[in-house]
């Protein structure tokens, strides 16, 4: 548990080293553990998009609606794991669906605040996967919002990252 939440960059706070050695041990651990988690996660989400893209091959509609309401899906894809989330850590740890909810956006987050922790040990095996997938979950949607800044502002908030040909003279309302 403690080590997941470390790689997953999760500070909950309930459990931490208390002796000096401990304490280096898991200095290098938090340093180098979150770059381990990085690739098994971009391993595991390429697995699953080629997974996926295979299947869906055969279905150009669903395709295009995925890719034109990106945003949307990312949100409704969020959603849902927040309340599957919320209603899983309620009923298993008895907490309040407020406490349930701000725990589930903690760990997705990796925010970690500490002030709501899982205490049996169902609810800490399943706080390892929630926050595993949560990440990925998480990445999902900072990816839709910022293409979806980057489409809208077409380049002019941001010109050397849009690879596109932004026109300085159209952006500033100069003809030639």
């Amino acid at each position: 548990y403690f080590a997941a939440m470390t790689m997953a960059t999760i500070g909950f706070g309930d459990i931490t080293p208390s002796s000096s050695l401990g304490r280096l041990i898991n200095s290098l651990f938090a340093i180098f553990s979150p770059g381990i988690t990085a690739v098994v996660l971009f391993q595991f989400a390429t697995w699953k998009i080629d997974f996926v893209q295979r299947r869906l091959a055969n279905w150009p509609s669903f395709r295009q609606v995925m890719l034109r309401y990106r945003l949307a899906v990312a949100f409704f894809i969020v959603s849902f794991y927040l309340v599957a989330g919320t209603l899983l850590f309620a009923a298993v740890e008895s907490l309040s669906f407020m406490d349930s909810y701000q725990l589930c956006v903690a760990m997705i987050t990796t925010v970690g605040y500490g002030d709501v922790t899982c205490k049996s040990d169902l609810g800490k095996v399943l706080v390892v996967i929630y926050a595993f997938f949560g990440n990925g979950v998480s990445a999902i949607v900072i990816e839709a919002v910022g293409k979806f800044i980057l489409d809208r502002s077409q380049g002019y908030f941001f010109p050397r990252l849009w690879p596109f040909g932004h026109d300085d003279n159209a952006a500033a309302g100069k003809q030639d």
